[in-house]
């Protein structure tokens, strides 16, 4: 809700649809700036495989323009930011991952790889999310090699956001 006030406060005319698990009435921000009225709530849980449909049928209208955010996002929540963003033909998406998945999930086993520096994770953890981002960029085979090549003709960017105040500080974003 912090972050939804600050777009909200930073982006004047444009509407954000915060999505949470968490309900409503736990998250007071957006309504004491004064913004609520720009503001169309999504209580769901974003894992779950009905979440977009849902999302379309109350939050999302035709010939908007859409850019998914995901700051922090935990785990695997950063793969399923990329899912929604490549589910909803969202402009772009703007990824700051936290944590990585556990060595248990088994999605990304290069993460762990001959190491335990938790830095060293974390990075590889965004290369991770980088190339899964150029993969939903990438239509075809010759588009991909090129986007291996070069990412930033591609459209997916990955940079250190230096006035973030946290080691998580790498930004990958996402453009069609």
């Amino acid at each position: 809700s912090l972050t939804t006030s600050l777009c909200l406060t930073m982006l004047p005319g444009v509407v954000v649809t915060p999505c949470d698990i968490v309900g409503e009435d736990t998250l007071p921000h957006f309504r004491e700036a004064g913004l609520a009225d720009r503001t169309s709530y999504c209580q769901h849980d974003i894992m779950q495989s009905d979440f977009v449909p849902q999302l379309k049928r109350g939050h999302l209208r035709d010939g908007m323009r859409y850019v998914v955010l995901g700051m922090h996002c935990c785990g695997e929540l950063s793969l399923r930011a990329l899912e929604i963003y490549e589910e909803v033909g969202a402009e772009a998406a703007l990824l700051v991952p936290c944590c990585f998945p556990s060595r248990a999930s088994k999605v990304a086993p290069e993460v762990y790889e001959e190491t335990e520096c938790q830095d060293t994770m974390y990075l590889r953890w965004a290369e991770h999310l980088q190339r899964a981002a150029l993969q939903k960029v990438a239509a075809t085979d010759r588009e991909r090699s090129i986007a291996q090549a070069d990412p930033h003709a591609s459209g997916v960017e990955l940079t250190r956001v230096e006035h973030v105040m946290s080691k998580r500080d790498l930004l990958i974003r996402v453009t069609r």
